[in-house]
């Protein structure tokens, strides 16, 4: 699939478009998903990039610096130099062709401007998320069988910048 690539940046969530970018939520299991003002809090340290491929809305990821956590997440220690990586999701009609690398590459090179040298996360072991992380040289550490109550297995990963 080929198309001209746009993409948004947004930092501490200042003119990210919620309501435009719900359907992502939709593409989550949904133990997941995020309600609008628990999505609106969490950005509020965030750091984000949208996707547009011929102007159509294809991609979100976002991260948070671990030293902003409020919660817990398994495996994840806070400093101020490492990111937490939420999400790197395209949706369905355009999953398969690439467009997560590309936008996962462009996020890394955008939140490493910004000062960070290490992404942390989780990723999903049945979608392939793993492969894509480990192309970035992902190191893996902990499997979680069952993620937050999905039933499906994540794997705890960081990549250096």
């Amino acid at each position: 699939m080929k198309g001209r690539v746009k993409f948004e940046t947004f930092v501490n969530g200042e003119g990210f478009p919620f309501e435009d970018a719900a359907i992502f939520e939709k593409v989550y299991h949904e133990n997941l998903q995020m309600e609008p003002d628990e999505k609106k809090e969490l950005f509020k340290h965030s750091i984000a990039v949208l996707m547009y491929v011929d102007d159509e809305l294809v991609g979100e990821t976002y991260g948070i610096p671990t030293q902003e956590l409020e919660e817990e997440i398994p495996n994840v220690t806070k400093d101020a130099q490492t990111i937490y990586c939420y999400s790197n999701t395209i949706i369905p009609s355009h999953q398969h062709f690439g467009w997560g690398k590309i936008m996962k590459a462009f996020w890394m090179g955008f939140v490493k401007a910004k000062g960070f040298k290490k992404v942390v996360g989780h990723t999903n072991m049945q979608t392939g998320s793993d492969i894509l992380n480990a192309f970035f040289g992902a190191r893996f550490g902990q499997i979680h069988k069952d993620w937050y109550g999905t039933g499906t297995p994540y794997v705890a990963y960081e990549i250096e910048l």
